[in-house]
């Protein structure tokens, strides 16, 4: 399920260039273009948080309701598809894109949420498609829906955007690993763990229930009350380096010392067949 943002442009601007516009998205070399004889289709794949939505060109205008919206603006036929079963965190990073594609662009939107074309406006957008997102989980009960509370999700969307920037920030080096979602298939709840490799300096996130943990291509999923139990002693707090939240860092010889953990871990390890892994794109906020 998605919806539909259409974009317009003021008649008393120069008419758009619709090359320099597919050049736009062609040179974020995050996109695929594709050319046939009724539009042209740009996939954009967010490289953060791993999914793809798309924008379309089309020869006609598929706004409904065009002859009721205002004649000072022309419809460029440029319309942008935004899943709704989406975190808030995510939905906000492709509204930032737009929000830079209308201003790079001299556009303004409009969507059946509003009654006439307006200024790009994140709030009211967002607050919209948060509503069609409820809607439409209540009309559909079949749906699997995985909810995760929202101060907890925020800070697991925000770790995973600053993930390319932390490597800069902390001067030991160490590896930054991205969260393994996880459904309990007992419970039907969302549990997120890290890989850690064992011998490997390391960066630890929020909010982690199991740790992965590698050695010889062997990998043990340990609760983190488990792990930390042993290993935590070994790490250093990181604050400030992430807003409302603590990083803990394994380094150095404390590298070593974690490593003489791993076969007590290993005692308290859960089966792999108890989860099956999902993705950040699939929780929504409760």
């Amino acid at each position: 399920m998605s919806i539909c943002v259409h974009f317009f442009r003021n008649r008393s601007l120069e008419r758009i260039d619709y090359e320099k516009l597919i050049n736009y998205f062609d040179e974020l070399e995050i996109c695929e273009i594709n050319v046939n004889e009724d539009n042209v289709e740009i996939v954009y794949h967010d490289p953060i948080f791993d999914f793809p939505y798309r924008f379309l060109i089309t020869k006609r205008s598929q706004v409904r309701s065009i002859y009721n919206l205002n004649v000072d603006f022309f419809n460029i036929n440029l319309l942008v598809e935004i899943p709704i079963l989406l975190p808030g965190f995510v939905t906000k990073t492709v509204l930032a894109f737009i929000m830079d594609l209308c201003r790079t662009f001299e556009l303004e939107i409009y969507y059946e949420g509003i009654k006439n074309i307006e200024p790009f406006d994140m709030t009211g957008l967002m607050m919209f498609l948060e509503k069609e997102r409820a809607y439409y989980i209540d009309e559909h009960p079949e749906k699997e829906v995985y909810y995760v509370e929202r101060e907890k999700l925020m800070h697991v969307c925000n770790y995973l955007q600053m993930m390319p920037y932390l490597p800069s920030k902390i001067k030991d080096e160490a590896v930054i690993n991205p969260y393994i979602v996880m459904l309990d298939n007992d419970y039907k709840e969302i549990a997120f763990s890290v890989l850690w490799e064992v011998g490997t300096a390391m960066v630890f996130p929020p909010h982690l229930d199991y740790v992965h943990v590698e050695e010889d291509g062997v990998v043990s999923i340990i609760p983190a009350d488990v792990f930390f139990k042993y290993c935590q002693k070994y790490m250093y707090e990181l604050y400030d380096y992430m807003p409302g939240a603590v990083l803990l860092l394994l380094c150095g010889r404390n590298v070593n010392r974690a490593k003489k953990m791993v076969k007590k871990l290993r005692k308290e390890s859960v089966p792999h067949t108890l989860f099956t892994e999902k993705k950040i794109i699939d929780l929504v906020e409760k």
